[in-house]
């Protein structure tokens, strides 16, 4: 049975909660990014968290001037349509968390912000892969 299986309790929800800098390369953009574990700054040790990790909790606070998009997957192509992705108007937060989902949690999510100096304050938990 999966760690994270949605039968399985209790459930850690995170082994390392960081963040990023939305304002800066490469998410200084308009286009859809991806986010991995490797572009999540540790908020323990302030280094890079190691690839491969899986996302257990996700949070983003909107603090731009329009709307900005999330999906619990890589993207496909920087220009990939938001209909029908998670959307997070200006001003507002969106959390979840996200262990155990059916399938395993995301190893890659894609953001998509309103306007390229937007800062969109991620708060991410990860925790290794089984």
């Amino acid at each position: 049975m999966s760690r994270f299986s949605d039968t399985t309790d209790p459930v850690r929800s995170a082994g390392y909660i960081g963040s990023f800098n939305s304002t800066a390369a490469p998410y200084n953009t308009t286009d859809w990014v991806d986010v991995t574990s490797a572009t999540v700054i540790n908020s323990i040790t302030g280094s890079a968290l190691a690839a491969g990790k899986l996302f257990t909790v996700i949070q983003f606070h909107n603090s731009g001037a329009a709307t900005m998009y999330l999906k619990l997957r890589a993207r496909t192509l920087p220009g990939d349509a938001t209909a029908g992705e998670i959307s997070i108007p200006a001003g507002l937060s969106w959390s979840a968390p996200i262990a155990g989902l059916v399938g395993s949690s995301p190893v890659t999510i894609a953001i998509k912000k309103g306007a390229a100096g937007d800062d969109v304050h991620p708060l991410l938990g990860l925790e290794e892969a089984p």
